[in-house]
């Protein structure tokens, strides 16, 4: 299947872009086929202009001649080409094709790590979030439970429906009344 959004997320040349664009309009070219199909697409426009005649018409008008699209797949989910595209007619060699097969291999490690990387760190912050809360939202349980010599779920129990009350954030409500409680002549008996 061909990709559902298709954009031209970097390039050196605007003509590149303006060559793009005749393929998203038409939904099918050398570039998206590589990236729907996972393979290399290396040809001369001639030779493409049964396939792609509006994709060639528009590429001849930017003096295109050849064209080379490598498959980029990060997951899934989400995959894309990196497009080369010669002035000449003679078109790209199958060396040029490796080549770009070898490079586009090494852009999609990096992008996959990159990628986990963010996920992980995200995860990271979520957790280390979560422990700061259920470390406060601990420390005022232990609070009530000392002061009031109740349970710890009679202490959770209070803490939630003071949240509710306040609608307020269960983890803001242990923040404040931790802070209360820790404050010189504090009244304990509030929570």
């Amino acid at each position: 299947a061909l990709p559902i959004f298709a954009r031209t997320a970097a390039f050196t040349d605007e003509r590149a872009v303006k060559v793009d664009q005749a393929q998203y309009a038409s939904g099918d070219g050398p570039c998206l086929r590589a990236a729907a199909t996972g393979e290399t697409v290396r040809l001369s426009l001639a030779t493409a202009s049964e396939l792609w005649p509006g994709f060639v018409a528009h590429a001849r008008q930017f003096g295109v001649g050849s064209y080379l699209a490598a498959p980029l797949r990060v997951n899934d989910h989400l995959s894309g080409a990196i497009n080369l595209f010669g002035f000449d007619t003679h078109g790209f060699q199958e060396a040029d094709s490796k080549l770009l097969e070898l490079y586009t291999t090494i852009v999609a490690f990096g992008l996959r790590t990159m990628r986990r990387y963010r996920e992980t760190l995200a995860l990271a912050q979520n957790l280390d979030v979560a422990m700061r809360s259920r470390a406060v939202i601990e420390q005022a349980k232990g609070i009530l439970m000392a002061t009031h010599k109740i349970s710890d779920t009679e202490a959770i129990d209070r803490l939630i429906a003071h949240s509710q009350q306040a609608n307020t954030k269960l983890r803001q409500v242990a923040v404040d009344f931790v802070r209360e409680a820790s404050t010189p002549q504090a009244d304990l008996t509030e929570a």
